[in-house]
C-alpha cells in the first residue's frame, strides 16, 4: 500500500506501508531518534540496554534495518529518555 507524505519543505513523497498498516521503512527514522536522544542526554546504546533490559542487538537491528521494533520496546526507550512514544513515529 502507498500513501502520499507531505516533507516539512512542501515536497510530496510517495511512502511505501505493509500489510498490516504500520510503516515497512520506520526502523530506520527510529534509529535516528534513538540515536539523537543518546547524543543528547549524552548515554551510549549500552547505558540504555542495562537500564530497559533492551538488548543492544536490537539498537543494532534497528541500525541495519534490519526489522521493525515492537511497541512495548519503543515504550522502554521512550520512557528512559522521558519522551513521549510518538516521538519515535514522527
Amino acid at each position: 500500500m502507498y500513501a502520499l507524505q507531505a516533507t516539512t519543505s512542501g515536497e510530496v513523497t510517495e511512502h511505501k506501508y505493509d500489510m498490516k498498516g504500520g510503516d515497512s521503512m520506520a526502523y530506520k527514522p527510529k534509529y535516528a531518534v534513538f540515536k539523537r536522544l543518546c547524543k543528547r542526554d549524552k548515554v551510549t546504546a549500552y547505558r540504555v540496554a542495562k537500564v530497559t533490559g533492551v538488548s543492544r542487538a536490537t539498537f543494532s537491528r534497528w541500525k541495519s534495518g534490519g526489522g521493525e521494533p515492537k511497541i512495548q520496546t519503543v515504550a522502554k526507550i521512550a520512557e528512559f529518555f522521558r519522551v513521549p512514544v510518538d516521538e519515535f513515529y514522527k
